[in-house]
């Protein structure tokens, strides 16, 4: 749903945080070993995604795809679908745990780039 609402104009902050949560967790498990043959096209998903939020929060919460961006993240969610049908229930959970802790970390890329005040 979340793709379906990015490619029609429609995406809000919520289907871009699923997104972010779905190429979060094909990373994880690439990092595992299931689909790691594909981690340089979970990459390029990833910092289109990044890209395109980062866009969008600076332009009032309006998350507009382009092109390659949209080949990309189509790619990356294949590839997380294709994840999905091969992971048992505790891989899923451990590379879920991954994600967490890279978070608790604050070792992931932020959206919201911080500014520093001059002096």
């Amino acid at each position: 749903d979340a793709m379906d609402s990015l490619r029609r104009g429609q995406a809000t902050r919520r289907e871009i945080d699923a997104l972010i949560d779905a190429m979060n967790v094909a990373e994880a498990l690439s990092n595992r070993g299931i689909g790691n043959d594909w981690a340089a096209e979970i990459r390029t998903a990833q910092d289109s995604l990044l890209t395109l939020a980062r866009r969008g929060v600076a332009n009032d919460m309006r998350f507009i795809v382009k092109g390659e961006e949209l080949k990309a993240l189509n790619l990356g969610m294949e590839i997380h679908t294709a994840q999905l049908e091969a992971v048992t229930v505790k891989e899923l959970e451990t590379a879920l745990n991954d994600v967490m802790e890279t978070l608790r970390l604050k070792k992931m890329r932020s959206i919201v780039e911080k500014t520093h005040a001059s002096t």
